[in-house]
Formats: structure tokens, sequence, C-alpha cells
């Protein structure tokens, strides 16, 4: 990609008082239809800092309890806009009443974990969780929707603690069906413990979505609207007893989409043109349909029962026209491909669960056990009309080509646990628990190619064509320990972590299994310094497994450039994390500055290649 970046850079304070306002929402939006494009947080000192392509922005600055701020950005050839200080006028009036009521901190800060409370952020309205995520620190979102934490792509996505199986394989297409609005919190798990899966070398983000639990009945709707068709509609229901809490949500999501790429290849291959210039415009729409219901039963004092059902249904329409032009080495053409690709891609996901949770005594001993199932289904069709022209930009009608691909695919989750946390009156804790995470993925092809041979009749090609089942148990069990002696605080863990792997190919029904056991440590420390001054220190050991993509041995046909196969004998890569960090407090509550650095050590790492 050739795009130049432009840096945005200022700090935001209360008009009035000049203190900062730290994790403001500093939102861009696209100058056309005021959707989301990206943005940023300002950090403790109210500054924010961050990069993006350079283009024309309106600029939406937002804190709870002010006015939103907005200006247009326009780069002109800059590379820097330096906006300096921004100030937000606070909305406080005099009331004749006023009801208090409780909001979450904005940030909030553990040994292992860093949560956003982000109910309240004017990014949520119109967005997606994943546009919603790229807001956060630490979190990156490229232009094809991938997710990284920290500069891996590597990361696992749970939600409400569990693992994610919503349309399978790709975090975009996770994220890309929760509404920004049904989300309460999220929490970033950049160095995992003992407790949590070893799975995910980049991390873990954990999203919390919303559940009522105001006692009577009561509810909640939303309903928002932006320019060039997009909506989102919502509405929370909740009835609370003395004994039972019940509660249901409904959200909808129709979004129109317009996308714009440019791509530039440089190649020394033999008997092809050096260069490959691209670009593409593309158009969809998405409509989802998320529903969740469930109850939390208080059967004594200190036992709840909790059961939750929810459905997301998807539907979206896509449309591409991809021009892919080689070039000689003074850029004169070579030849030209259009690419014209229709896709229709629906995908239905249900999942449900059944928790237990015991407070045994006073102090906080606690057992909790848990067991969901999910299943995906998606189906998605691919319709390729193909256009061939040589250098005088004549077109060639017998390189024309029509193509066509279906791509179904299932997946079905079930994940059980227990877990058990017994805290000493010295302070110190101990954990411990197991964890069984059974999975099934099927994945098929069905290719069809027509030339002038065929009449541009789709032919069902056996070659590109093929089906793929993968199977992944794993069983694992934890034990950690916390204490705390003097100003020196420390935690450590141990994980272990048993696979059992099957998988085979339809074309060749000999499977190929691949079981391994291995073991995964942990260890934290931390070493007070003074009134509020800390420094931190952690380690970590994880591994990365294959995913479905990765494995198939399926030909993955994007365009006659970008052709992919996986392979079913690769195995998972390890890593070893190491990170530190500093934090000093200050005289005003919630005020602090803290540094960290991070390293990861890689072992048996697999590669792409093209």
């Amino acid at each position: 990609m050739a795009q130049e970046e432009l840096r945005l850079r200022g700090k935001v304070v209360d008009a009035g008082s000049g203190d900062p306002l730290e994790f403001a929402n500093v939102a861009l939006l696209s100058p056309s239809d005021s959707t989301l494009i990206t943005g940023s947080m300002t950090d403790l000192d109210g500054t924010f800092d961050f990069s993006v392509p350079a283009e024309g922005y309106i600029l939406r600055v937002g804190f709870i309890g002010y006015d939103d701020f907005f200006r247009s950005l326009r780069p002109n050839d800059r590379k820097e806009i330096n906006l300096g200080t921004l100030r937000l006028e606070n909305t406080a009036k005099n009331l004749d009443e006023v009801v208090v009521q409780g909001v979450a901190s904005m940030f909030e800060s553990d040994i292992d974990k860093r949560r956003y409370n982000v109910e309240n952020s004017i990014v949520a309205e119109g967005a997606t969780a994943s546009e919603l995520l790229s807001t956060l620190p630490s979190i990156q979102v490229d232009d094809e929707g991938g997710i990284s934490m920290r500069g891996s792509g590597n990361i696992l996505i749970y939600i409400n603690g569990r693992p994610s199986n919503l349309s399978g394989d790709d975090a975009e297409s996770i994220l890309e069906q929760f509404p920004a609005n049904s989300i309460q919190s999220v929490e970033l798990i950049t160095n995992p413990s003992s407790r949590y899966d070893a799975a995910g070398v980049g991390g873990i983000i954990n999203i919390i979505l919303k559940k009522n639990q105001r006692t009577g009945l009561n509810g909640q709707v939303n309903v928002s609207a932006g320019t060039r068709d997009k909506y989102n509609a919502g509405l929370n229901l909740n009835y609370g007893t003395e004994k039972i809490n019940y509660y249901a949500s409904y959200n909808y999501q129709y979004r129109r989409l317009f996308r714009l790429s440019e791509g530039f290849r440089e190649a020394s291959l033999a008997n092809a043109s050096p260069i490959l210039d691209q670009d593409s415009f593309q158009e969809s729409v998405d409509i989802s349909h998320l529903f969740r219901g469930g109850f939390d039963w208080n059967v004594r004092d200190n036992q709840v029962i909790g059961f939750y059902a929810q459905g997301n249904f998807r539907q979206r329409d896509r449309f591409e026209i991809l021009n892919q032009r080689s070039q000689r080495l003074d850029r004169s053409l070579d030849s030209l491909f259009i690419r014209n690709n229709d896709e229709v891609r629906e995908s239905n996901n249900f999942e449900t669960g059944l928790s237990y949770t015991y407070d045994i005594d006073t102090l906080g001993q606690r057992l909790f056990a848990s067991a969901s199932f999910s299943r995906d289904e998606r189906f998605q069709v691919d319709f390729f009309d193909q256009l061939f022209f040589n250098e005088d930009m004549v077109e060639v009608p017998g390189n024309r080509l029509i193509q066509e691909n279906e791509r179904p695919q299932t997946s079905n989750l079930t994940v059980l646990q227990l877990d058990y946390e017994k805290p000493f009156r010295n302070g110190s804790r101990f954990e411990t628990g197991l964890k069984g995470t059974l999975g099934t993925w099927d994945r098929a092809q069905e290719f069809s190619q027509g030339d002038e041979n065929t009449e541009f009749v789709p032919i069902f090609d056996d070659f590109f064509s093929d089906a793929f089942s993968f199977t992944e148990n794993v069983y694992a069990a934890y034990a950690s320990f916390r204490h705390k002696v003097g100003k020196l605080g420390y935690q450590a863990g141990l994980r272990g972590e048993y696979t059992e792997t099957s998988s085979v190919l339809e074309s060749d029904p000999e499977p190929f299994v691949n079981n391994y056991f291995n073991l995964f440590p942990s260890a934290y420390l931390s070493y007070n310094l003074g009134d509020e001054e800390e420094l931190t220190a952690n380690f970590s050991r994880r591994i990365s497994r294959p995913n479905i993509w990765a494995l198939a041995p399926i030909f993955r046909v994007n365009d006659l450039f970008n052709l992919s196969i996986g392979n079913q004998e690769l195995q998972p890569e390890f890593t070893n994390s190491y990170e530190f960090g500093y934090m000093k407090g200050g005289q005003v509550p919630a005020k602090c500055c803290g540094v960290s650095s991070f390293y990861d050590g890689c072992a048996d790492a697999g590669y792409s290649l093209k």
C-alpha cells in the first residue's frame, strides 16, 4: 500500500478549570456520511497522539458531562496536524431536584488486566465492536479489519469471559456482529496468568455485554441513524425480584459501507510483469440481529444459578470492482484485468450456557462451575466476472473468465469449566481449576469456472474444490498462588494443557492425528517504592495453535494473483512473554502516569508463503 500517514496530536482540557480530561474520546468521522472511521482516547494527562491515512476528516471530541467538540480536518499535504489545546464546555446545570447515579470509572487496572468501561462512550453510538476497539490504547485495526494488540494479531476474543465462536475463525467477523452500544466494558489481558487459556500469544480481549440487574420491571430503548443508510436500534428489558432476575435484549443494525483501496507491488519473477498496480471500489450492506436473554436465580443467599441464550443472525451483500494493471518498468501498460465480484454471505450463530456460583464463606472462598455450547453456520457465495484487456486497452474476449465459489462452514464449541478460589486472612489467595474446550470445524469449497471453451458457463473444478474437517479438544488444569511480603507482592502459577487434534480431507480420507501435552508457567512481581509508586514485572509462556484455514489444504481463490493453501501438518508455536512496568500516582485521585515495556520470544514459528 502506498498511502501517506497523517499524525494528529493535541490536548483535551476542561474549559473552565483547565484540568486535563483523561480517557476522553477522540473520534474521526467521514466527511461524506459522518460514520466513524477510527479514533483514540486521551492519556492520563489529556493528550492524544496517533497516525491515520492522510485524508479529510471530521474531528469529534467528547467526554461524559461535556459538550462535544467538532472540527473539520484537511491535511493539505501536511504530515502532521497539532490541534493544540481543545477546551470542552461542562454541561452542568442547576436543577430543582438532583438524582445521583453512580457511573463506573472509564479505566480500571489490575495485576494482569486493564478494564475500559465503554457503555457511556460517544464512540459506541452507531459503531460496531471492531470500530470501538480501534479507539482503545494498545489495540490496532488495519484496513482489512484485522485486530492486533500491541502489534500482535495472534489474540483470543472472549465474550463474557468465554471463548467466542461467532462466525468462527477470524476476529473481524466476530466483532462486526456486535453493535458497540451493546457492550458494557472491554478487558485487555496483555499477559494472561495461568487461570486463562494458554492460547493467544498477543493476549486476550474480553468483551462484557450489558445486563440490567435492577429490581422490578424496567427497560431501555435506543435508536440512532447516520447518513448513507446506517441505522441502529436496541431494546433492553429486565424484570427483577428478590430471588430471580430475568433479562432480555435485542439489537438491530443496518449498515451500508463504501471502501476505496489501492495497492502497489514490485516483483522480479521470470516471465512476469515487474509491477502490479491495483485499485478497487467496494460497496456492502450488512444487516444483523442479536437476541440475548437469560436469568440469575439466587437459590440461597450464597448460591446463584445463571442461564443465558443468545442468537446472532447476519446477512451481507457485497459488490467489488478490482482493477489489476500489470506494468513494465517504465510504468507502461502490459495488460489489465477488471474483476467484478458479487458476494452473498449469511451467518447464524446460537449459544447457550449454564453457570453455578457457590460463595462458601464470607472471607471470599468460592466455587464456580459453568458449561456452554455454541454452534455457528455460515454460507458464502462469490460470483466473479473477469475481463482481460491488452496493452492497447482492447478487450480480449477469449481471456474472459466466469467463476463461482460456494463456501459452506459450520463449527461447534463446547466449554466446561470448574474454578475454586481460597483467600486467606493474611491477604494471600490460592486458585485452581479444570477446563475442557471441545471444538469441531467443517469447511468446504465448491469452485466452478467457465471460459470461452464452455461458452462461459461455470463447470465444476475438482482441483480447487474439497472439504476439510478438524477436531480439537483441549483439557486443562491450573493452580496459582498470590501473596505479599512487606513491599513485595508476587503471584506464581502453572497451567497444563493436553491437546487432541484430528483432521481429514474429503479427497484423502486418511486422518492426520496430532496430540501433545505442554506446561505453561507464569509469574508476576510488584514492588512498592513509596506512596502510589510501583515497579512491576511479569512472565508467561503461551501457545499459538494453527487455525482452521492455516490447516485446511484447500486453495482459497481471491483472484489470479492471490492464492493460498493450508498445511494440516502445521505444529503449534510457543512464546515466552516478558513485561516490565513503572507506575507513579499523584495527589489527585485517578491521576497517574506509567510506562511499560515487553518482549516476546517465539519458538517453532510458522510462516505464510505466497
